[in-house]
């Protein structure tokens, strides 16, 4: 069977396409040949590749909400895109496309909609993004994973699966975690997940406050790889040298390395974005988290995934325009020293994991790539 895969080009879309993937080849009885067909960079070519996924770079446009003149640029790729797509998708011919969603992935799905190729979609946010909710009509499943969701889409096609966490990054204990890490200490560990593209904004409020945390915590800080330069220069400028005095600084924690297990086992607390990803795998992790979500994000999805964790006590949401360095280290401190509630809002955090939900995705694109009816 072929089976075309599709998404943005970011870590939020790539990691739960693989997570799918892999659950593909254990649930098919045939060999599975796999394409991913849509933006490519050099971060998503490597992740892909290193998974034994062939890539396809394919032209495409996204639709700001504010005034640019690059809308209309994009407006213009688009078409470009689209005829891109179709004589991609023509020569590989897949039986079944399975899409991650964001705007990276419009022309495959318009393309495999003209061939009439089924098409399963999935939703990783509360609320769904503008280019989910045009390629919803195209679609022949919409896979989500927030029971909110289910309000936004058309229930004839929707199912409920939940996020997809890669399995090869569980299951790691806190003690083989510290060593690997290099942890020696007794001190808890902070954990700052920016997202695969780092924070900027964030990374500069903890820079503020790095000595004060050190004092306290141990701290792995993952802050992208466009920002390691300058994070690790605004750490210099307070004082303090990287791998020294418990600061931990990554571009980015791989995979490859055990790096994203260790730092998630070791976190006695995490401050994160609040990506589908992101919050799925500190909830598999049983971790209390402070979220601050992205401002600005598409349709503010992010905003919406933090409070609805906090709403069921599975985390503390900060919005970014309130976060100052005074009132995130307040937060920390609070959190840090008081375990009960460490523990509590880990448990509630875990309603949030869904260790089957690869395996109903990868389900549902099976049964459609072999002509199959998902209902009766």
């Amino acid at each position: 069977m072929r089976i075309l895969l599709t998404g943005g080009g970011t870590g939020g879309h790539l990691f739960p396409l693989l997570s799918v993937a892999e659950a593909i080849k254990k649930e098919s009885s045939e060999p599975i040949e796999f394409l991913y067909l849509g933006p490519c960079n050099k971060f998503s070519d490597a992740i892909l590749k290193q998974n034994g996924i062939k890539t396809k770079n394919v032209l495409t446009a996204k639709w700001r909400r504010y005034f640019s003149l690059l809308n209309l640029v994009d407006a213009i790729k688009l078409p470009f895109g689209i005829i891109q797509a179709l004589a991609k998708v023509l020569l590989f011919m897949p039986d079944v496309v399975f899409s991650k969603g964001g705007y990276g992935s419009v022309p495959v799905v318009i393309a495999a909609r003209i061939y009439w190729i089924p098409i399963v979609i999935h939703e990783s946010d509360a609320v769904p993004g503008r280019a989910n909710r045009f390629m919803e009509h195209l679609s022949d499943a919409i896979a989500v994973s927030y029971k909110m969701t289910e309000n936004y889409t058309n229930p004839v096609k929707t199912f409920f699966s939940g996020n997809p966490v890669r399995e090869k990054i569980l299951g790691q204990d806190v003690e083989r975690a510290k060593a690997a890490l290099g942890i020696k200490t007794e001190k808890p560990t902070l954990l700052i997940l920016g997202g695969s593209q780092g924070a900027q904004n964030l990374n500069e409020v903890i820079a503020k406050i790095l000595p004060r945390l050190l004092n306290t915590y141990e701290v792995i800080h993952q802050c992208g790889e466009n920002n390691y330069e300058e994070t690790k220069n605004l750490a210099g400028q307070a004082g303090v040298k990287i791998g020294r005095e418990g600061y931990y600084l990554f571009p980015f924690l791989s995979d490859a390395k055990e790096e994203v297990k260790n730092a998630l086992a070791a976190a006695d607390l995490v401050l994160s974005r609040a990506g589908a990803s992101a919050v799925a795998e500190i909830a598999a992790y049983k971790k209390p988290s402070i979220l601050v979500p992205l401002r600005g994000s598409a349709n503010d999805h992010q905003l919406h995934n933090a409070f609805e964790v906090a709403k069921e006590g599975g985390a503390m949401a900060l919005k970014e325009e309130n976060m100052t360095p005074e009132l995130l280290l307040g937060k920390i401190d609070i959190l840090m020293n008081d375990a009960p509630l460490r523990k509590t809002m880990g448990e509630k955090a875990y309603a949030f994991y869904y260790p089957d939900a690869a395996k109903i995705i990868a389900q549902s694109v099976l049964k459609l790539g072999n002509k199959e009816k998902l209902r009766d």
